[in-house]
């Protein structure tokens, strides 16, 4: 995406459109949040490795924090080098995302608040895509944005559309 953040820490980066489809985990389930997700292992292992040596040397790692389900106590924080957004990130808030209040609005979104900024696409067709957040009303599903946040099981198939920091 042509438009970032700045943290105090960098440049925010998203790529602007969705890059392949997958599932948050193969089986329904949201316990362990992001942190322990199959997502997180496959955006920060075969999406991260397949970029370019000279973009990899310029990604920093990023403290991120993560709602987490029902069942699960606390709130997680992990290090990545690509994550996905939160729903507060693009400017958005709901009752069950847990995280909100550890969390911001990133600059772009909170300049560009529509839902235009949020419209993700694969192959030129808006699709929806996942967001790191948890659903905190039960044990088996996280948030995705197509026109608004909805919640879906882990197991299905959504867009993935990585951040990243750099600087």
């Amino acid at each position: 995406r042509e438009d970032f953040s700045q943290t105090a820490c960098g440049f925010v980066l998203e790529f602007a459109d969705i890059i392949v489809g997958h599932s948050f985990n193969t089986a329904d389930t949201n316990l362990g949040g992001w942190r322990d997700s199959e997502l997180r292992a496959y955006v920060n292992n075969d999406i991260y490795n397949s970029l370019p040596v000279d973009l990899r040397k310029n990604i920093n790692s990023t403290k991120v924090i993560s709602s987490h389900g029902y069942s699960d106590s606390a709130n997680f924080k992990t290090f990545d080098n690509l994550y996905l957004f939160s729903i507060k990130e693009i400017g958005l808030n709901v009752i069950y995302d847990t995280s909100n209040d550890q969390t911001r609005i990133l600059d772009y979104y909170n300049v560009n608040n529509s839902l235009e900024a949020k419209v993700k696409k694969y192959n030129d067709i808006s699709v929806d895509w996942w967001l790191r957040t948890a659903y905190s009303g039960n044990d088996l599903t996280f948030y995705r944005f197509f026109e608004s946040i909805s919640h879906t099981n882990s197991s299905d198939i959504s867009g993935v559309s990585p951040a990243f920091r750099i600087g």
